[in-house]
């Protein structure tokens, strides 16, 4: 769940608590009690979310980018900027592929003191990710984005150590983490077709009719009766000898294509309409489903050790 929306339905839950205390006169700790109850079923069953995620990571073959079908695929490769030169990163000014940044206040309160979230965003430009077999373009909006921060400074044109506790002496704080030129990516996420090649195609041959209806040259040639008009076995002719020229030129480019190994064009790699698991990070799958296994472990155990607790205090309550 969104860290956002986790947020709002904590100061709801506060609201609701006080709305209770005041109105129905019940005991604050009692219905305190029950949130974390709540909190700790919700944790639990996060925890099969994640463990369903690190089983789907670890059962998926990794696909060769050369046969790469569509629907829920998982490519390993070098990834490359879809622009002729990198990118710049926001504040570190990396060269990349693709970054996400995080600009934070610092604010203090009589209770406590923390890091505000003020503004956050990503390039979301897709790039390439080549595995030596080819390369498919990959649309990082939407992903879930597992990177390390790379850059944590209090000021945008000074570089510090990628620590947490660094750059808490200012009152900003800039974080940004990035994907460099020709490093190896994980994604797993849907493969479809980028374009409807079927309506271009159409609209290739309704575009190349419409040009030849204006060029007095190419009238002559289809207007065989010379009475100005295109009748239907003379406009017939024409929409063949336009398809005709389309076909050729589209098969030109597809031999072109696969002559310069440019890789599947018409493929992008993204978050599917009915497949949600989308994730895009320059750790090795080793790496990934470790990580996802000390979170299932904690969410699970965790929460159902939390709602265990606050259902026995609920017991000995009433």
């Amino acid at each position: 769940m969104n860290r956002k929306i986790v947020a709002i339905v904590f100061v709801v839950l506060i609201v609701a608590t006080g709305i209770a205390e005041d109105f129905f006169h019940l005991d604050r700790q009692l219905i305190w009690a029950i949130i974390i109850a709540v909190f700790g079923i919700w944790l639990f069953f996060q925890g099969f979310v994640s463990l369903n995620r690190k089983r789907l990571i670890q059962n998926i073959p990794t696909s060769k980018i050369s046969a790469l079908a569509l629907g829920l695929v998982e490519v390993i490769g070098r990834a490359i900027s879809i622009t002729p030169k990198p990118l710049r990163s926001l504040y570190a000014k990396a060269d990349c592929v693709f970054y996400r940044y995080k600009v934070e206040q610092f604010v203090r309160t009589q209770r406590s003191a923390h890091w505000q979230t003020i503004s956050e965003g990503s390039s979301g430009l897709p790039f390439y990710v080549d595995d030596g077999t080819g390369k498919v373009l990959v649309d990082p909006n939407e992903a879930r984005i597992n990177l390390e921060p790379r850059y944590i400074s209090s000021s945008p044109d000074k570089k510090q150590s990628v620590s947490p506790l660094m750059a808490r002496t200012g009152s900003m704080r800039y974080v940004e983490s990035y994907i460099m030129p020709k490093e190896n990516v994980y994604v797993l996420g849907t493969a479809k077709k980028s374009r409807d090649y079927v309506a271009e195609h159409k609209e290739k041959i309704a575009k190349r009719i419409s040009e030849w209806t204006k060029d007095p040259e190419k009238r002559k040639e289809f207007d065989t009766t010379g009475d100005g008009w295109f009748d239907d076995v003379e406009y017939f002719y024409m929409k063949q000898k336009a398809e005709a020229a389309v076909n050729q030129e589209e098969a030109k480019k597809r031999a072109q294509a696969k002559m310069d190994l440019t890789g599947l064009a018409d493929v992008i790699i993204g978050k599917g309409e009915e497949e949600k698991n989308f994730i895009i990070s320059n750790k090795s799958e080793k790496e990934i489903t470790s990580a996802l296994g000390g979170k299932t472990f904690f969410l699970i155990f965790g929460g159902a050790l939390l709602t265990l607790i606050t259902i026995v205090y609920l017991l000995t309550k009433l």
